[in-house]
Formats: C-alpha cells, sequence, structure tokens
C-alpha cells in the first residue's frame, strides 16, 4: 500500500507514488468506486502502462506468440484425464473432463451456447 499525506494546506489527504515519490490526489473515480486506492500517479500509471503494451505488441509482432503449439480447445487444469471427443453440432475435435457416454451426443462450447441461447 503507498504512503499517504496530508496537505497541511488544505487539508486533503494525497497519496506517494511508488515510482516518483511525488504526492498526488486519486481521482475521483477512485474515491467513489470500491476500488483500492492507486499507488502510481497518473504519469508513473500511464508509463508502466505504455512499458507493458510495448512488450504485448513486440511479442505480437515477432510472432512467437503464433508459434504456440495448437492445443485442442477445452479444460486443461491438470488435475485429472482429459477424454478427446468430436462435437456433435459441428464436428470440431474437443477435449472433456470426462468420458462421454456413446447414447449421448457432446458439443463443443459454441455449439452448446448456441443451443441453449446463451
Amino acid at each position: 500500500m503507498a504512503p499517504e499525506m496530508i496537505d497541511l494546506a488544505s487539508g486533503e489527504r494525497r497519496r506517494v507514488c511508488i515510482d516518483c515519490g511525488e504526492p498526488f490526489a486519486p481521482s475521483p473515480a477512485f474515491r467513489d468506486a470500491a476500488l483500492p486506492p492507486p499507488g502510481r500517479c497518473p504519469e508513473c500509471a500511464a508509463r508502466r502502462r505504455d512499458e507493458h503494451n510495448q512488450r504485448l505488441l513486440e511479442v505480437h509482432a515477432t510472432g512467437a506468440a503464433r508459434a504456440a503449439v495448437k492445443r485442442l480447445p477445452g479444460p486443461d487444469n491438470g488435475t485429472g484425464q482429459l477424454s478427446s471427443a468430436r462435437c456433435s453440432g459441428c464436428g470440431r475435435d474437443i477435449r472433456l473432463p470426462f468420458s462421454p457416454r456413446a447414447d449421448r451426443p457432446v458439443f463443443c462450447r459454441d455449439c452448446w451456447s448456441t443451443r441453449n441461447g446463451m
């Protein structure tokens, strides 16, 4: 949590930026919402956001994100075996956290949402 200081002239509480150390007043949006108060001044927050976005853009531009191994859609939380099946709606290969029964259809997430009006 960033430290706070009280401006003696106005009595206003001001936060101290954890990056540059300058005092700043949080925007009214943070005061009214049930959000935790920011730890960085607006300038440092914008600079940090721009640096993060630049790294993401570089990864996408180099194609490193596209070179990842293509996986079948379906859950993969590492807690159990996944069964392979074919969607009864569109015919895509899917993975299921259970073994499907032969007498019941199974659907991918898209087909399931379309059938149930979601």
